[in-house]
C-alpha cells in the first residue's frame, strides 16, 4: 500500500524529468499543473491535523495546574487558535476528513481496490437581527480511486456551495428560503414519508448515514405555529434527482450496468425541465407533547430515482441495414404521499414509527407483455421500531420495515411482500471515548443484507478515528443489497471537527 501511495505523489513528478520527447514533457506540465495546488492543500491539511494531533498529546501528558490564563492549556478545539483564529468570534464551524476503502473481495481489474475520498467542510452562521439569520456552508472533496488497470485515479474534486439560505423568525412564523437540506420522518435510515428530496448514492451506504447523504435543494419553507399544532409548507421549484455512480463505477445500480453491457444506448437523463410546473410542494401538520409526538404528512412530486423503460427503436448499422433494439429512456413518474409518523416514550423505551401510501411507483416486470419492462403501482412503506438503552451504556436500536404493492401483477422482480430489519447497537468503553458499533439490515424475503462492524476512538472532543468493516450479501441481479455482493471493504476514518 505504501508503495502505491508514493507511486502516486511522486510518480508524475518523476515523469517530467525522464520525459525524452517535447509532447512527452508538455503532456507532463498539463497533468502537474491542476495538482500542485491539490497536492500543497492536502500536505497542509495533512500537516495541520497531524500539529493538532500532537498538541493534543502534549496537553494530556502535561497538565498545567496553574491558575494564569497564559500558561493553561490550549482549549480542545484548538485548530483554530492555532491558526490564530477565534471560532467563537468568526462563527465558523465544519470538519476535516479522510477515509480509506480496501476492497476484500477481487471481482475483475476494473474495480477499485483502493479508494482514498477526503472531505471538508466549512460553515458560517449569519445573524444580522434577533429575527433575521441564516448559514452558509461549502464543501470540498477530493477522491482517489484505484484499480489493476489505470492505478491511482482522480475521480472527483471540487468545491461546491452545499447550503445557503436566510431565516426570519416572525412572531408566530419561521420562514427559511435558499439552498437547504429537508429530511422529514422519526425513523432511522427508512423513512417513507420524506420521498421529495434527493440523495447522495454514489458512495450507496458506506459510512454515510441517511441524514448525511441528503443534497441541499433550492427551496421555500413556511412553518406556522398554534398552541398545540404547528404546519410545515414547502415548495421545492425545480426538480432535483438523486444521485448515483457513474457508468462503471462500483456503486452503479445492476440495471444500469445490465443494460450497459447489452450495448442499449441511455437517452437523456437530466429529468423534468427546470419549469415552475414541475414544482414540489409538501405540506405537514405536526403536534408535539411532553411525552409524544406526531405529524400528518403529504407530498407531490417527482420520484427521485427514474425507471429505465425499453423503447423500441430501429438502427442502422451499416449502409442499407437496420437491426431492432432497445433505447432506454429515463422516466421519473409524479407521484402522491400521504404518510404520518409517530414518537413516544415509555418508560427507558423509546418508541417510533412511520407510515406512507405512495402512488405510482415503478417496479422492474419480467411479463414479455410489458414491453418497457416497467409496471407502476402504488405501494404502502410503514417502519415500526424501538431503541433502549441499557445500564453498562448497551445501546440497542431495531426497527421493522415493510413494503406492500397493491394490485399486484405476476412477474415482477419486487415481491409483493417485501420486509427487513434494521438494526443498530453499540457499545461505550473507556469513559465513552471508545465504541464498539453493528449496524445494518437484513431482507428477510430475499435474504439480502448489509453488515457494518466498527470501533471508533474518541481521541479528543474533536478528533475522532475509526475503522471497520461493510459485508454485503445478496443475489447479485436484483435491486436489493446483493448488487454490490463483491463490494465488501474494509474502511479507516480520521475526522476533525471544529
Amino acid at each position: 500500500m505504501l508503495y502505491y501511495i508514493l507511486k502516486n505523489i511522486f510518480g508524475k513528478y518523476l515523469l517530467l524529468f525522464t520525459c525524452k520527447s517535447q509532447r512527452c514533457y508538455n503532456n507532463a506540465i498539463d497533468l502537474l499543473g491542476g495538482e500542485i495546488m491539490i497536492r500543497a492543500l492536502h500536505i497542509s491539511l495533512s500537516i495541520i491535523v497531524l500539529l493538532t494531533l500532537a498538541a493534543s498529546t502534549y496537553a494530556a501528558e502535561h497538565p498545567s495546574d496553574s491558575n494564569d490564563p497564559a500558561v493553561q492549556s490550549p482549549p480542545k478545539d484548538g485548530l483554530l487558535q492555532t491558526l490564530g483564529l477565534d471560532q467563537e468570534y468568526l462563527g465558523l464551524h465544519g470538519y476535516l476528513e479522510t477515509r480509506h476503502y480496501l476492497d476484500i473481495k477481487k471481482d475483475t481489474r476494473f474495480e477499485h481496490n483502493y479508494e482514498i475520498r477526503n472531505n471538508a467542510m466549512l460553515s458560517k452562521e449569519l445573524r444580522l437581527s434577533p429575527e433575521l439569520s441564516g448559514l452558509a456552508s461549502v464543501d470540498m472533496r477530493f477522491y482517489i480511486l484505484r484499480n489493476d488497470i489505470d492505478g491511482f485515479q482522480t475521480a472527483d474534486e471540487r468545491i461546491r456551495l452545499r447550503e445557503l439560505y436566510a431565516d426570519y423568525a416572525g412572531n408566530n412564523f419561521d420562514l427559511r428560503i435558499g439552498q437547504q437540506i429537508i429530511r422529514w420522518g422519526k425513523s432511522d435510515e427508512v423513512n417513507p414519508t420524506d420521498t421529495f428530496t434527493p440523495e447522495d448514492l454514489t458512495e450507496f451506504f458506506n459510512y454515510v448515514e441517511r441524514a448525511k447523504r441528503k443534497v441541499p435543494v433550492l427551496a421555500a419553507k413556511h412553518v406556522s405555529y398554534w398552541q398545540l399544532f404547528s404546519l410545515e409548507a414547502i415548495w421545492i421549484p425545480f426538480f432535483n434527482k438523486t444521485r448515483i455512480d457513474e457508468a462503471g463505477g462500483d456503486w452503479e445500480p445492476y440495471l444500469y450496468r445490465f443494460y450497459r453491457n447489452m450495448g442499449l444506448r441511455m437517452r437523456d437523463d437530466s429529468g423534468p425541465s427546470e419549469d415552475l410546473k414541475n414544482s414540489t410542494y409538501a405540506v405537514r401538520l405536526l403536534h408535539e407533547a411532553d411525552n409524544y409526538d406526531f405529524s400528518l404528512s403529504y407530498s407531490y412530486h417527482f420520484q427521485e430515482i427514474p425507471a429505465l423503460e425499453l423503447e423500441p427503436v430501429v438502427r442502422e448499422v451499416a449502409p442499407g441495414i437496420s437491426v431492432p433494439t432497445f433505447d432506454i429512456n429515463p422516466v421519473y413518474p409524479r407521484q402522491h404521499t400521504i404518510g404520518g409518523d409517530f414518537e413516544t416514550v415509555i418508560g427507558r423505551i423509546g418508541i417510533r414509527g412511520e407510515a406512507a401510501y405512495t402512488t405510482d411507483k415503478s417496479f422492474l416486470s419480467y411479463d414479455p407483455a410489458v414491453t418497457s419492462g416497467i409496471l407502476y403501482r402504488d405501494a404502502f412503506d410503514c417502519v415500526i421500531g424501538a431503541d433502549y438503552t441499557f445500564k453498562n451504556n448497551l445501546y440497542v436500536n431495531l426497527q421493522y420495515a415493510l413494503q406492500t404493492i397493491l394490485d399486484y401483477p405476476a412477474e415482477l422482480q419486487t415481491q409483493e411482500f417485501e420486509d427487513s430489519i434494521v438494526w443498530r447497537v453499540t457499545k461505550d468503553f473507556k469513559h465513552d471515548t471508545v465504541t464498539l458499533k453493528s449496524t445494518g439490515r437484513y431482507y428477510m424475503s430475499t435474504q439480502d443484507a448489509v453488515v457494518e462492524c466498527s470501533i471508533e476512538y474518541d481521541i479528543t472532543d474533536a478528533l475522532n478515528l475509526s475503522s471497520g468493516i461493510f459485508l454485503y450479501y445478496g443475489d447479485e441481479n436484483t435491486h436489493l443489497i446483493g448488487q454490490f455482493n463483491k463490494n465488501d471493504q474494509v474502511y479507516t476514518r480520521l475526522k476533525y471537527s471544529f
